[in-house]
């Protein structure tokens, strides 16, 4: 991964971070929000698959400072489908938590990779899942924050207690989707993401986004600023061109 990349990953993930939070922004002036604990743990993304294919649990060995871009030298791109990345997801939280994650509800997805690696799929990807929990009357949402990073050898988790849970939230049921992350790139492919990375010669990133209160991918063709930008409907696979960089 590039320098120019990176700085361009580190950009896009900061801004998705801000619009997962944002449509709880009004409750969480009345919400307290305590931040638990944060770690990581090195992964290695030739054989971690297999591993959980066949139960193996000591594929997690953790790290003891937390992961920058250029931590580790990155080793060849994967070809991971959604469904791999939810299962390492789903052997992190039982490895952490002890609890499977189909004991979580998911509201937050984002995936990314380089232009150059259009064809291969997400390169890394993040989840936040969450659970309300009744105690003596009162609500507390807790959620759990998941990033996984084959290119930087890395997985991890964090966090978060909302206290009282003043946000109702609809799941993302991911079950019900016909369009999976892969889908959704090709589609944006076809309509103007190709050619859109093309005139930048790939220095570009490509995010795939999820929100609970959508029910669109939202595709975003990125260098510093968004390039091109597609919502492919999650269950019909419908789009609508939402962005488009003026020349």
């Amino acid at each position: 991964m590039s320098n120019e990349a990176k700085q361009i990953w580190i950009i896009s993930f900061t801004i998705a971070l801000v619009m997962s939070i944002s449509c709880q922004k009004l409750s969480l002036r009345n919400e307290e929000v305590i931040h638990g604990d944060e770690t990581y743990y090195l992964i290695n993304p030739d054989i971690i698959l297999d591993a959980i294919a066949k139960g193996q649990t000591t594929i997690f060995d953790l790290q003891t400072v937390t992961p920058q871009p250029a931590l580790s030298q990155s080793l060849s791109t994967v070809q991971w489908t959604q469904k791999d990345y939810l299962s390492i997801v789903e052997a992190l939280h039982q490895f952490v938590w002890h609890e499977s994650i189909e004991d979580w509800s998911l509201r937050y997805i984002l995936f990314s990779l380089n232009c150059d690696d259009v064809g291969k799929g997400p390169q890394s990807a993040y989840f936040i899942f969450y659970k309300v929990v009744e105690n003596n009357q009162q609500k507390t949402r807790f959620e759990h924050q998941i990033y996984i990073d084959p290119s930087n050898n890395s997985a991890g988790w964090s966090e978060v207690e909302y206290r009282p849970s003043l946000v109702n939230q609809d799941p993302i049921e991911l079950s019900k989707h016909k369009i999976s992350i892969t889908d959704a790139l090709q589609i944006a492919e076809n309509n103007g993401g190709q050619e859109a990375r093309t005139e930048t010669a790939n220095k570009c990133t490509v995010n795939g986004e999820y929100i609970n209160s959508f029910d669109n991918w939202r595709i975003s063709y990125v260098k510093t600023l968004d390039l091109f930008a597609i919502d492919v409907n999650a269950f019909t696979g419908n789009y609508k061109i939402v962005e488009v960089q003026t020349k």
